[in-house]
């Protein structure tokens, strides 16, 4: 790789994972994040030797570039294939950032996926999961009647409520249709409640899940990497379909210490840390508040604790410090 990496959305969790990993391939390498519009300069440095602001127009030179997110991905691909390693994601992965097409492509394939209606007016029963139609818009939740449903139902799309605990994971790196390595996970909790990212992860075997995602891969030619998401249907008694996360996703550490040939397909790094069967990442589990955190002995036992570095101790100020105190000390930092 280059003796500079640019890694795109420095505050994610993802990047501060790929960031550890190149810094202790290489530790002379520098690293520098960079902000996309909107994001918040992370309160810790660390993995990076710099953070300052991406600048749209080097999109086009980006061999030396890691997108981690939805929208820094999405932006390299509007301008060529990504390579990284011995991987290319090509431009027809942003296809999957069209809910839709990707529920299309499941059915198609073969692989079960969940009722689904792409109006609020022709939802047949309730309670629905409701999700934006495209890869980061970012809203969802639950609605267990139609007065639940957001007022703006703009880019949303709505999907039968599969009743069972955690959502099963498939992280995967493949090329053209071919499935080159993968690792299965299930989140055992999720910020938010109703579904998000990981809190309490831990791995899993099932030969059902790796059959489906080979199955959608195939299908779709997808070259590349990302995150195919399901929820266990004990009706169907079968794992159903929900999305396609073509990027990184935020629990990518726990795929590469479990799964070697990803990072090493991707960055040629082993991984930081040797194999975990279950991992707690404590800002998120921050995030679910004092009632969650007396569940918390009983959930994290055999698990490996997570604090990474600036991600938290805002969650962590936020149970204790009064709001207009927190907001204070932003502003502050922020000047």
């Amino acid at each position: 790789m280059a003796d500079e990496i640019v890694i795109l959305s420095p505050g994610l969790d993802q990047s501060k994972a790929i960031g550890e990993l190149l810094r202790r391939s290489n530790p002379a390498r520098r690293l520098t994040g960079a902000l996309m519009p909107g994001e918040v300069k992370p309160l810790f440095r660390y993995p990076f030797d710099t953070i300052r602001s991406f600048h749209k127009e080097e999109a086009r030179n980006s061999s030396h570039m890691i997108p981690t997110g939805a929208l820094s991905t999405a932006l390299l691909l509007e301008c060529g294939d990504i390579r990284l390693g011995e991987v290319t994601m090509s431009r027809e992965a942003l296809r999957f950032y069209d809910k839709p097409w990707s529920i299309d492509a499941a059915l198609v394939a073969g692989v079960p996926v969940p009722e689904t209606w792409y109006s609020a007016d022709a939802i047949e029963s309730f309670p629905v999961f409701f999700k934006s139609a495209t890869e980061g818009g970012g809203r969802r939740g639950l609605a267990r009647q139609r007065g639940d449903l957001p007022d703006d139902l703009g880019d949303l799309i709505f999907q039968e409520y599969i009743d069972s605990p955690g959502t099963y994971g498939v992280g995967i790196v493949a090329a053209e249709g071919r499935l080159l390595a993968a690792h299965a996970h299930r989140e055992v909790e999720s910020y938010p409640a109703s579904g998000g990212s990981a809190a309490i992860i831990e791995r899993v075997a099932d030969e059902r899940l790796l059959g489906h995602v080979e199955r959608l891969i195939r299908h779709a030619g997808f070259s590349g990497w990302g995150l195919v998401e399901f929820k266990y249907c004990p009706r169907r008694d079968d794992y159903v379909f929900m999305e396609v996360n073509a990027k990184f996703w935020a629990s990518t550490e726990f795929a590469f210490r479990n799964e070697p040939l990803l990072p090493q397909l991707l960055f040629d790094a082993t991984p930081v840390g040797g194999p975990c069967r279950r991992m707690i990442f404590m800002h998120r589990v921050l995030q679910r508040g004092p009632g969650f955190l007396l569940k918390l002995p009983g959930i994290v036992q055999g698990g490996e604790i997570r604090f990474a570095p600036g991600a938290w101790q805002g969650p962590a100020a936020k149970l204790f410090v009064p709001h207009r105190a927190v907001t204070l000390l932003r502003n502050l930092r922020n000047r």
